[in-house]
Formats: structure tokens, C-alpha cells, sequence
């Protein structure tokens, strides 16, 4: 399950969360980066280690867990997630017919 995770670091992961007794582990993890007015981006967080099997932390250094809005879910599996990679999910959007007045 996709989540976003705030570390008593201050980083904010958004990936795919496991949870233990103790500890999360974190997977397909991209750290949530403020790059211009109002905007963000995501980067590999960790790129330069092999996170293949998770990055396991202990619960008393995680400040909260929540869920990521849809697109922006969406917008990190499609980049980050393997699995998820290339899948494109359409926009949903409001089809509503065509109206006619009445003489």
C-alpha cells in the first residue's frame, strides 16, 4: 500500500509500506522534494544503496504515516514502482450528453 512517511529527519518517503511489531519497511522508496513555488518532485531516496529488499527503520524514528492524495499516488507508481512502471491510468472525467432546449 502506497503511503507517505515522515521521518523525525524531516524527509518525506512516499513508497510502498510494510509494517512490523517494531519497524517499517520501506519499499520503492522516493524522497518528496520542494523544487519551485508550489511545486514538488520526487527522487530515488537512497539511490546510491541497494534497496531491492527494503529499507527497514525502527518505528520511534517514523513521526507519521498517510495516505498520498490519487495523482500523486499515480504519478509516483507509474515512475517509481517496477510493477507499476508504464501502466498509464486514464483521467477520469465527467461525460455529460449534449442539451437541448425545448421550443
Amino acid at each position: 500500500m502506497t503511503k507517505i512517511v515522515r521521518l523525525s529527519s524531516g524527509e518525506e518517503i512516499i513508497c510502498t509500506v510494510e509494517s512490523g511489531e517494531s519497524s517499517v519497511t520501506l519499499h520503492e522508496p522516493a524522497v518528496i522534494i520542494p523544487v519551485g513555488q508550489g511545486e514538488i518532485g520526487l527522487a530515488p531516496w537512497l539511490m546510491y544503496a541497494n534497496t531491492k529488499q527494503g529499507v527497514t527503520i525502527d518505528n520511534k524514528f517514523v513521526v507519521f504515516v498517510v495516505d498520498p492524495e490519487d495523482e500523486f499516488r499515480t504519478n509516483y507508481e507509474q515512475g517509481f514502482v517496477p510493477r507499476m512502471k508504464g501502466i498509464v491510468t486514464p483521467e477520469k472525467k465527467l461525460v455529460m450528453p449534449s442539451l437541448k432546449l425545448a421550443d
